[in-house]
């Protein structure tokens, strides 16, 4: 080639210098592409190529923009590790590892809406970054699936919840009008626990296989801790509660209804209540001042029996017809 070409010395070393630069800018840049270094060799040692390179490159020196539909980066074996580009909804970007699958992608959806996701070496999403709803939104998932979804509802709260790899929520954190929420749900994605608060306080719920509460614990109207359970039918059947006076065990029947009841009264004294099956009470047993009473009472609510200690401290025992009338009586009446 010498032979042949005469090579001004003095503008090649110009050329040069200029191409060392531009190098030097699109290194810092990192959008240097193999494309261009194999131009700048040639032109660094060909020196009828040099005038054209020159031209070339001359629009990219100094220039504060530069347009292009698609950039891609690629290795030396030229494998594409980068694209900058766009489709139907927006700009995208995606990176790559060197098995060839996408470990960064970047790109706005079909909402307008920014979305980020990072993936294995695999490919496999392992966290992605977005928005729904007007409110931010973290996806972080494991390979072998499953995932945990941390998103900011658009009135302030949060909420974290977190899915089995077949896709079932498996727990959710959450907020309610009165305040949070814990739901620990089964392996179909159904609630089982409900930890939470109300208007009167906190409140724990334990559900069976049906769906239904059969346990909790709450603070009921007057601010006290009570704690009741049931069938799967989600009646309460047993409650243990506590209230001014002191503690109350109450004991209902499938239907619902109350049929047993012991209670402390406003004297902080023992009561036991015993009711039909519609929760009409037939007998009672207390404790007064004077000592243990028990009262019997008919279907119609008429008291039949009455036996109590008097004042005295004598037993007394009367029996009553249905109109309330005293029929007989043993022992000696005091007041009571």
């Amino acid at each position: 080639m010498r032979g042949l070409f005469r090579v001004d010395t003095a503008r090649m070393n110009t050329i040069t210098d200029r191409l060392d630069q531009l190098e030097a800018r699109l290194v810092r840049s990192e959008r240097r592409t193999s494309t261009w270094r194999c131009a700048a060799i040639g032109l660094g040692t060909v020196a009828v190529l040099a005038a054209a390179g020159e031209r070339a490159w001359a629009p990219f020196v100094g220039a504060q923009v530069i347009q292009a539909e698609r950039i891609e980066l690629v290795d030396a074996t030229g494998r594409s590790m980068m694209t900058l580009g766009s489709d139907a909804h927006g700009g995208t970007m995606v990176v790559r590892n060197t098995l060839g699958q996408p470990v960064v992608e970047m790109y706005a959806d079909e909402a307008d809406r920014g979305l980020l996701r990072i993936a294995g070496e695999d490919g496999g999403s392992l966290l992605t970054l977005g928005s729904a709803d007007g409110a931010g939104l973290l996806a972080v998932s494991a390979r072998e699936g499953g995932a945990v979804v941390v998103s900011a509802d658009p009135d302030g709260s949060s909420a974290v919840e977190t899915f089995a790899a077949a896709g079932a929520r498996l727990a959710w954190l959450g907020r309610t009008e009165t305040g949070g929420f814990l739901r620990i749900h089964n392996d179909a994605g159904e609630p089982r626990t409900v930890l939470a608060t109300n208007e009167f306080g906190g409140s724990l719920s334990v559900h069976a296989n049906t769906g239904k509460p059969v346990a909790s614990a709450f603070v009921n109207r007057l601010g006290f801790g009570a704690f009741s359970t049931g069938g799967d039918s989600g009646i309460a059947t047993a409650t243990i509660t506590a209230g001014p006076d002191g503690g109350q065990f109450l004991v209902a029947n499938s239907l619902g209804a109350p049929v047993a009841s012991t209670y402390a009264n406003r004297m902080g004294r023992g009561v036991s209540l015993l009711s039909d099956q519609q929760g009409q009470p037939r007998l009672t047993s207390l404790i007064d001042a004077d000592g243990g009473a028990l009262y019997v009472l008919n279907r119609d609510g008429g008291s039949v029996v009455e036996s109590y200690a008097d004042p005295a401290g004598s037993g007394v025992s009367i029996l009553s017809a249905n109109d309330g009338s005293a029929i007989a009586a043993w022992g000696t009446p005091g007041d009571e």
